[in-house]
């Protein structure tokens, strides 16, 4: 016959982790990043610095994503900025440079209200950037992967 496993009670599981030599590590927390979609930035064109941003973006950047409900135009409004790594976390720094000289444009309509419940819901979602494309020398194409970290 099977040999018998007893389960550990509530004392036997706060002695595993409070052992006093230190023995045993504690488990650290499980963190990933979860890709979730990709999609073309909306409103490059009505960006006023938008071909010096544009210049200094590389691929696998990392974007800042900005919830706006209270935009007039669309209650699950997302902007989308670029960033510094240092600045991208769980509490956010003050950025060095203003809001409108970070803007690259916004999620689009079509795609915004699952990501924006998700970053009201207090998760991480960010953007990196896929790849970008100058077409017919007038439109500044930015395609970008949304990532939640979990």
């Amino acid at each position: 016959m099977g040999e018998l496993i007893l389960r550990p009670d509530k004392r036997d599981l706060l002695r595993a982790i409070n052992r006093p030599d230190g023995s045993e590590p504690l488990p650290l927390p499980f963190e990933r990043e979860i890709y979730l979609i990709s999609m073309v930035v909306v409103g490059t064109s009505y960006v006023e610095n938008i071909a010096k941003l544009f210049e200094s973006l590389e691929v696998d950047d990392l974007l800042r994503l900005v919830r706006e409900p209270d935009n007039p135009y669309d209650e699950y409004a997302i902007r989308v900025e670029t960033t510094d790594a240092e600045l991208l976390g769980y509490c956010g720094t003050p950025a060095l440079a203003a809001p409108e000289d970070r803007k690259l444009g916004y999620i689009s309509r079509a795609n915004n209200k699952i990501i924006a419940r998700l970053m009201d819901a207090g998760k991480l979602v960010y953007g990196r950037v896929r790849e970008k494309e100058l077409v017919n020398d007038m439109y500044y194409k930015i395609l970008i992967r949304i990532i939640l970290k979990d």
